[in-house]
């Protein structure tokens, strides 16, 4: 009996070696993984250089004697977050 068509017997190529068509496929899985981790890493550095210019503001509106001034601010940067949040940083973490 073969079980190679459906993926339950052998895992040749994959683990042996890397030869032929499994081996391409085991190359190809690999070269997937680094491009994710890679757009991982970038959407956390993007984060990371961000941020703190969002906690940065946060601290200048606290500093506001106008607290309806201060409230509409803080409403416009909470909308700046949420578009940096649904630009792409959480959903990368799932690859």
């Amino acid at each position: 009996m073969n079980n190679n068509a459906t993926g339950g017997g052998s895992n040749s190529g994959a683990a042996g070696g890397g030869s032929g068509a499994g081996g391409n496929s085991s190359r190809a899985h690999l070269q997937s993984l680094f491009n994710n981790s890679l757009a991982i890493r970038q959407e956390i550095q993007r984060f990371e250089s961000v941020h703190p210019s969002i906690y940065a503001i946060y601290h200048l509106i606290d500093l506001l004697d106008d607290n309806q001034v201060a409230a509409q601010i803080r409403d416009h940067v909470v909308c700046i977050e949420g578009w940096c949040v649904q630009s792409g940083f959480p959903r990368n973490w799932c690859l």
